[in-house]
């Protein structure tokens, strides 16, 4: 036991005296420049004392460990002045002895305080820390009592440096960041013998507060970097108001990119760094997610003009029209070829390809924001938030910290594209989400619904399926794929009528167009098949997925390999397709992802040439720079066991 004290010959005699021999080897008094008799009165009751001229609690509590070195598997700290009860140490080492904590904090708050032991300074600062610690680390506790245990290792752990009053706040603090278990016991709190040097003055109050405040502020999670990274990112976002799809370079665009995810890999690894949850850095990442998005609100489709599509859909059905019925050029639609997103719209020829749950959310779209684009980018926002929310929840149930949520919410992929560009795959994602989180937990009620909606959004995570059905019971996959039909069969009732020319887009979709795909281009150009190379990509991609649903493991990694198995595969992989793997690379980090998610960028330098010159022209070099670096990383992840989330590989 190490007892700091100055000037307590009054208290320490009775406080050493009353220590229970059968639970302390060593009873150690820091004599902290003391002016009266406390050493004598110290070292006549039982204790030894060590002398530390230079003043301040954390400067005696070092010297009484230094004394000790590393002689005791325990470590108890308690004031001199007989406010802390020693009877309480039996309770105070009960945690530590039965192996269930590694620092153990006596709270005066839980326990019983005689009547004025406690100041109101005292309250008012001790609440205030704590809300604080709450705010910064995500711990709650209750007090930062001065009568506590740490173990020799958790203590060495810590490496404590304060040398004043922080010393009980940067143990704190210290602790939560290292992870440590940490536990509070009720204690007694009495009245102090003689008049205590901190709180018994107003000005030794506003002195040991000023401390414990500093401390946490130079300990604050929210840090620097972090916050300055966010700010620049901010910046960068704001550069995009000033571009315009006819004058900006590939160039320019691929730095602004480039800068974008420099930032965001050193704010996640700064992230990584940290042990616990705090709030304050949680809702500092997704105020930063939310203000990026804003930001972009204003800047008009830059690489893509889907989103004219979209509100074109929404106003057919806001006029009481089929949006499957008629493509936008057709003359029976020309009273409302004068609006000004009816020149900009791509493929006017043919009639919309957005399934029917995608066109519900195209009318919502509509009705709040007319012939604007805000209202799809103010609908895309909300499903931003949820698909934030869901990963949050998920990850506080795996155990993991809900600040990794930054990996989504500050990824420059989604922002840009849905932002800046708009694309229907924002309204995918939660619907993904909340399915493989249902699958995680064995809700495969609320997964059914989940992949039915999302794939009346966009078809793709009916891939997933044989995953999920390879996990079912044999009994419940049939009531699985009844619940699925039948949700997208509701869903599909109001568009039943004209659905077929939605369909004839799809087909001349997959049949016609290409861009970007890395095992069609291999197998069209660099072997030569020509377009057999589509339905042997149709076929590598059906064996993938049946691979990766029979070969089993972690959900979260077999919905990431799957979608990972569709991006190679397809002969049409536009940047935005990636959006879908960025929430379960924020769950699960992996290189070979992120890779493809950073490098898909340059797949722009044919993009923004085809949009500016109206030339469509791959090249084998921006397919060789995307995917080489991808496959070699993917080849790793594989042999490191990840397929089956094999985390001790």
């Amino acid at each position: 036991m190490i007892i700091p004290a100055f000037n307590e010959e009054s208290a320490i005699g009775k406080v050493v005296q009353s220590v229970p021999r059968a639970f302390v080897q060593r009873i150690i008094v820091a004599d902290n420049g003391s002016t009266d008799w406390t050493a004598e009165v110290a070292r006549a009751a039982g204790a030894e004392v060590v002398y530390e001229p230079k003043r301040g609690y954390g400067v005696a509590c070092l010297a009484g460990l230094r004394h000790l070195n590393h002689e005791a598997e325990i470590i108890v700290f308690m004031d001199g002045d007989a406010s802390d009860d020693p009877e309480d140490l039996p309770a105070l080492l009960e945690p530590i002895q039965k192996g269930e904590a590694d620092l153990v904090i006596g709270s005066r708050a839980l326990g019983k305080a005689d009547s004025g032991s406690l100041t109101i300074q005292q309250r008012v600062g001790n609440w205030i820390a704590t809300k604080l610690l709450w705010l910064g680390w995500g711990v709650r506790w209750s007090d930062l009592g001065p009568f506590r245990a740490i173990t020799q290792s958790a203590l060495e752990q810590l490496k404590m440096q304060d040398q004043d009053f922080g010393w009980t706040i940067e143990m704190q603090i210290r602790a939560a960041e290292e992870g440590l278990r940490v536990r509070e016991v009720s204690v007694s709190y009495h009245q102090r013998i003689g008049i205590s040097k901190v709180s018994g003055t107003w000005k030794g109050s506003w002195n040991a507060g000023r401390v414990i405040l500093g401390k946490i502020a130079a300990h604050w999670p929210l840090a620097f970097p972090i916050v300055v990274s966010g700010l620049i990112m901010e910046t960068v976002y704001l550069v995009f108001h000033h571009l315009h799809w006819e004058s900006f370079s590939v160039f320019s665009y691929l730095v602004l990119m480039g800068l974008l995810f420099l930032l965001f890999g050193y704010s996640m690894w700064k992230v990584n760094k940290i042990r616990n949850s705090p709030p304050i850095l949680i809702w500092f990442i997704l105020g930063m997610g939310i203000v990026f998005r804003l930001t972009l609100f204003p800047v008009g489709p830059l690489t893509s003009d889907d989103i004219y599509r979209y509100v074109w859909d929404g106003k057919m059905q806001a006029q009481g029209m089929n949006p499957y019925a008629y493509p936008p050029s057709h003359d029976a639609l020309s009273r409302w070829k004068e609006v000004a997103i009816h020149p900009h719209i791509n493929h006017s020829e043919l009639p919309t390809i957005y399934p029917p749950a995608a066109q519900i959310f195209f009318r919502w779209a509509y009705e709040w924001g007319g012939d604007t684009l805000y209202g799809f980018k103010l609908l895309s926002l909300l499903a931003e938030v949820a698909t934030c929310w869901l990963l949050i929840q998920w990850m506080r149930k795996m155990g993991r910290s809900p600040v990794l949520v930054i990996g989504y919410a500050w990824c420059p992929l989604p922002i840009v594209e849905f932002f800046a560009n708009g694309h229907v795959d924002v309204l995918m994602i939660p619907w993904v989400v909340g399915a493989a989180w249902g699958m995680w937990e064995g809700r495969w009620f609320l997964a059914a619904l989940g992949i039915a909606v999302a794939a009346m959004v966009k078809m793709v995570p009916l891939l997933l399926v044989p995953a999920i059905l390879a996990r079912l019971e044999r009994g419940r996959r049939l009531t699985f794929v009844a619940v699925m039909t039948a949700a997208m069969a509701v869903i599909c009732l109001p568009y039943a009528g004209e659905l077929r020319n939605g369909l004839m887009t799809l087909m001349v979709y997959m049949n016609v167009w290409r861009f970007n795909g890395a095992a069609y281009n291999f197998l069209a150009q660099g072997v030569g098949l020509g377009e057999w190379s589509r339905p042997l990509c149709l076929y590598g991609l059906m064996i993938s997925v049946l691979l990766i649903a029979r070969r089993g493991g972690d959900w979260i990694r077999v919905t990431l390999w799957t979608l990972m198995a569709f991006a190679l595969f397809s002969p049409i992989v536009f940047p935005w397709y990636l959006t879908w793997l960025v929430p379960f690379l924020a769950l699960v980090p992996m290189w070979s992802g992120w890779a493809l998610i950073v490098l898909s960028q340059l797949s722009y330098i044919i993009l923004i040439e085809c949009y500016r010159n109206g030339v469509w022209r791959e090249h084998s070099g921006v397919l060789l720079w995307q995917y080489v670096p991808v496959m070699v990383l993917m080849m790793r992840d594989i042999w490191n066991g990840r397929l089956r989330g094999n985390h001790e590989n």
